[in-house]
C-alpha cells in the first residue's frame, strides 16, 4: 500500500502545533506499519537546496516540487488553479493524507484524509486574523465534503465538528496529539542549569509556552502574575517562550509597561526543541490559561517533564489536562493567579501535581495516536 501525504509543513525550523503533529504521525506510522510505502510531497524552489525532512526510515520517500515555490501554490490554490499535488510531485497514494486542515487536488484516483486540529476560526473568531479565518471557512468545509475520513486531535474537537458541520460521527476519527516520551521527561540539573543559561533565565520561574498570539491569553499570565504577592513575585520570574505570532501588538506593550515596572517577565522567543524539556523540567509551574485550543500539546509536554500545570476550564484543555491539573477560568486574572499562589505554596501539593501529571502524560503516546490514523487510513483505502 502507498499513502500519500501533503508535507508542506515539513522541514521549517521553528515547528508549529501542526508541524510537530504531523512529523510525529508520519514517522510511527512509518514504524507501526514498515510496509506501508510513505511517499510525501514537499516544497522547495529549484533555487534552494534540498533539505532532509527528518526521516531515516526506509519506507519513507520525499517527494520535492522544484518548479513552483509553495507560496505560489498556496496562491493559486486559492483561485481553483492549482495542479494536482501528486502529478506536480510524482508523489502518488491509495489514500492521500492532508494534515493541515485543506485538501489539495488530486489526478489519480486517491482516496483522501484531512486532519483538523481545531475550529478557532469558527469557535474564538476573534483571535483568528481576518485572512486565516477567511481561508478556513472556505476551504474546510470543501475538505471535510471531498475527503472520505477526517481526523481529530481531540475529542473536544470531534464534537466541534459534529457540531459545526452536522458530520456524521462514522466519518471522524480521533488520533490525538501526544508526547515523544524520548524527548520530554525530567532532565538532570545539569541540563537545566545549561538550558537556563543560554537562555538568559536565573533562579526560580514559572513559565508559559507557545506562539505570542491573543487566544494563547498571555496577557491574563501577566497580568496574574502582576498579581502576585511582591515576595513571589521576587523569588520567582514569568518566563514566556514562543516565536512571534499575530496581533501581539498590546501584549508586546503590556509586556514593556510591566518591566518599566521592574517586574521580571522574560522572553526567550522560539525555543529550539532539544532545550524545551529542560527549561520545562526547570519550571515551578507551568501556566496555560488560552482561551481555545484543539487540543493544547504543552500541557502534556510540560506534565511529562514533571511540571505542575495550571490550564483553562475550557475547550479541549480539561481533555488534555485529565484532572493532573489545576483548572481555572481563563477569562479571571486573579483565579489564575489564586492558583499560581497556591501551589508555589504549597510544596508537598506541586510534589503531588507533578506525579499524577507525569503518570496522565503517559496515556498520550505517538505509537497510540498512529495506530488510530492507520485504522482510519485501511478504512479509507477499503471502502467503496
Amino acid at each position: 500500500m502507498k499513502l500519500g501525504v501533503e508535507g508542506s509543513c515539513l522541514g521549517r525550523t521553528q515547528r508549529t502545533g501542526v508541524d510537530t503533529y504531523t512529523h510525529n504521525l508520519i514517522l510511527n506510522l512509518a514504524i507501526i506499519a514498515p510496509d506501508m510505502a510513505i511517499n510525501i510531497a514537499y516544497f522547495r524552489f529549484f533555487t534552494k537546496p534540498s533539505v532532509n525532512l527528518g526521516f531515516n526510515t526506509s519506507n519513507i520517500h520525499q517527494y520535492r516540487v522544484w518548479s513552483i515555490p509553495g507560496k505560489l501554490y498556496g496562491i493559486l490554490f486559492k483561485y481553483f488553479i492549482a495542479p494536482p499535488i501528486d502529478v506536480l510531485s510524482g508523489a502518488r497514494g491509495d489514500v492521500y493524507l492532508f494534515p493541515n486542515f485543506a485538501r489539495w487536488p488530486l489526478f489519480f484516483r486517491s482516496r483522501s484524509i484531512v486532519v483538523i486540529h481545531d475550529l478557532a476560526y469558527l469557535n474564538a473568531p476573534q483571535y483568528v486574523p481576518p485572512r486565516l479565518r477567511a481561508y478556513l471557512n472556505k476551504f474546510v468545509p470543501r475538505a471535510i465534503s471531498n475527503s472520505q475520513m477526517v481526523l481529530a486531535v481531540s475529542e473536544t474537537t470531534k464534537q466541534d465538528l459534529i457540531t459545526s458541520y452536522g458530520i456524521d460521527p462514522a466519518k471522524i476519527m480521533v488520533a490525538s496529539n501526544a508526547v515523544d516520551h524520548s524527548i520530554f521527561y525530567p532532565r538532570k540539573k545539569s541540563d537545566i542549569h545549561g538550558a537556563k543559561q543560554d537562555y538568559g533565565i536565573e533562579g526560580k520561574y514559572i513559565m508559559f509556552t507557545g506562539t505570542i498570539e491573543p487566544r494563547k491569553n498571555i496577557q491574563g499570565v501577566l497580568r496574574a502574575y502582576q498579581a502576585l504577592p511582591d515576595k513571589m513575585r521576587n523569588e520567582y520570574s514569568l518566563v514566556l517562550t514562543g516565536g512571534k505570532g499575530w496581533m501581539d501588538g498590546e501584549i508586546t506593550d503590556l509586556i514593556t509597561s510591566l518591566r518599566q515596572t521592574g517586574t521580571k517577565v522574560i522572553q526567550t522567543g522560539y525555543v529550539a526543541l532539544k532545550d524545551l524539556p529542560a527549561l520545562y523540567s526547570g519550571a515551578s509551574i507551568f501556566v496555560y490559561p488560552s482561551f481555545y485550543e484543539g487540543f493544547g500539546l504543552p500541557v502534556i509536554e510540560a506534565m511529562a517533564c514533571g511540571v505542575p500545570v495550571i490550564t483553562s476550564n475550557i475547550s479541549s484543555l480539561p481533555e488534555a489536562a485529565g484532572g493532573a491539573g489545576i483548572l481555572v477560568d481563563p477569562t479571571n486574572d486573579q483565579a489564575i493567579a489564586d492558583a499560581i499562589e497556591i501551589v508555589l505554596a504549597d510544596p508537598k501539593r506541586a510534589a503531588a501535581m507533578s506525579a499524577k501529571g507525569i503518570k496522565h502524560s503517559k496515556k498520550f503516546d505517538w505509537a497510540i495516536s498512529a495506530a488510530h490514523a492507520l485504522e482510519a487510513i485501511m478504512a479509507v483505502r477499503d471502502s467503496r
